[in-house]
């Protein structure tokens, strides 16, 4: 099957996390904006730190989410913060951005094709949360027939997608926990 991705990512490079911070849902957040943006409204460099910066000030002001910074991000976090950022002054002069949650049944790598396939052609990039081996946030971009493109803010530019999803009796090493399409 032909890769498609989309056509913003080719114009992003994601921001990359620190090492002792556990931000990915922060970051991957600003790299999906970045993404949705890229086309035809780029987001500064000041732009997306005064993003980050406000990203920031919102998790250390509310008491429940305080111990993101050092403990990670839920899904609840992260859309929390999401309706944040998108209020910010920088992002109410562009085309609105929407976010659409989702708990689809992936059961094989054909299901998983097919949802990220329509949500590019929709113009979406999708927030996810892998779980396995690790549990971090990160940004799909693309899909070829083997590899599920990543802006991603720890350098990982794909992951298998049959490390995502294999068949019941050879589990999955990676597991999508969360999923959200966001688009303008």
């Amino acid at each position: 099957m032909k890769s498609v991705i989309h056509p913003g990512a080719a114009l992003v490079t994601p921001y990359m996390q620190g090492r002792l911070d556990a931000l990915c849902g922060l970051y991957a957040l600003i790299n999906a904006i970045r993404v949705v943006h890229a086309v035809d409204e780029p987001l500064s460099g000041q732009a997306c730190r005064s993003l980050f910066k406000a990203g920031l000030k919102a998790l250390i002001a509310d008491k429940r989410t305080r111990a993101v910074l050092y403990d990670g991000m839920t899904a609840g976090s992260q859309r929390r913060l999401l309706r944040t950022l998108t209020s910010y002054p920088i992002l109410q002069t562009r085309r609105p951005l929407r976010l659409l949650v989702q708990r689809p049944k992936l059961s094989t790598a054909g299901d998983l094709d097919l949802l990220v396939r329509g949500a590019l052609k929709r113009g979406a990039v999708l927030l996810v949360c892998l779980e396995g081996r690790m549990a971090h946030h990160t940004v799909i971009t693309g899909m070829s027939n083997h590899r599920v493109m990543l802006c991603d803010s720890s350098g990982m530019q794909f992951i298998y997608a049959n490390s995502v999803l294999r068949s019941s009796a050879q589990p999955a090493s990676l597991r999508i926990r969360n999923l959200a399409f966001f688009s303008c």
